[in-house]
C-alpha cells in the first residue's frame, strides 16, 4: 500500500512539473510565405524578396543571404537560378526577426 502510495505521488508530480513546462509562450522561429516578386540583385545571389502572407497584408522584404537555399523539386540548386519571373507559387521559409530567407522552395 505504502509503495503505491509513494508511486501514485510521484506520478502527480511528474505531472504536474511537465504540465508547468508546456505552458511556456509559442515562439515562432520561422515563417513562410508566398513570394510575390522576387529580385536578385547580383551574380552571388544576394537579393530582395518581395511577399506577402495573405492578398490583404502588407508587404514583407525578405533578404536573401549567402546562406540561402533554393530547392526545385526537391533538389538543392543555386539561388541564381530562382525564377524571377515564375507563374506558379515560390515559398520562401525565413526567420521573422531578421526577416533572412532560409529556403526558396518551388
Amino acid at each position: 500500500m505504502k509503495t503505491m502510495l509513494n508511486t501514485t505521488l510521484l506520478l502527480g508530480l511528474l505531472v504536474i512539473s511537465n504540465n508547468g513546462l508546456c505552458h511556456g509562450k509559442y515562439k515562432a522561429l520561422e515563417k513562410a510565405v508566398e513570394a510575390e516578386k522576387l529580385q536578385i540583385l547580383n551574380a552571388t545571389g544576394n537579393g530582395i524578396i518581395v511577399a506577402r502572407e495573405c492578398k490583404s497584408c502588407p508587404e514583407v522584404r525578405l533578404n536573401i543571404t549567402a546562406t540561402t537555399q533554393a530547392l526545385h523539386n526537391n533538389v538543392q540548386v543555386p539561388v541564381t537560378s530562382v525564377p524571377t519571373m515564375h507563374t506558379g507559387v515560390i515559398t520562401v521559409i525565413y526567420d521573422p526577426k531578421t526577416l533572412n530567407a532560409s529556403r526558396i522552395i518551388w
